[in-house]
């Protein structure tokens, strides 16, 4: 590979910090690997591709569908949160904020809910 993708390859760090939360999942949330790539400066919509990509095509088990969603859900509450936030200079919006509403205006939030 080449670029991004190559020198931080978040589809790879993903499933190793998945891998590492189911291993120990009373010590960590279910959002955590979601959260600690969000704070690594990855941006919130490359996540949810990220995560969605991790889950086998189908129908899951029940454990599996449960544990995706509290994740997918803690995740929202953390953007959001983050969105109310202010920028850097008085009345500028979050980066979190900023990416929210473009997502949400050129529907890709909305196709990622659907999928």
């Amino acid at each position: 590979g080449t670029g991004a993708d190559y020198t931080f390859p978040v589809n790879y760090i993903m499933e190793l910090l998945e891998t590492l939360r189911n291993a120990v999942p009373a010590s960590m949330s279910p959002g955590w690997s979601l959260i600690t790539l969000v704070d690594a400066g990855v941006p919130f919509m490359t996540l949810l591709g990220a995560f969605d990509n991790l889950q086998p095509h189908g129908i899951l088990e029940p454990r599996q569908a449960l544990s995706h969603a509290s994740a997918t859900i803690e995740f929202f509450g953390y953007w959001i949160d983050k969105s109310r936030e202010s920028g850097q200079g008085a009345g500028q919006h979050s980066a979190a904020q900023n990416e929210l509403s473009r997502s949400m205006s050129n529907g890709d939030l909305m196709h990622k809910l659907n999928a």
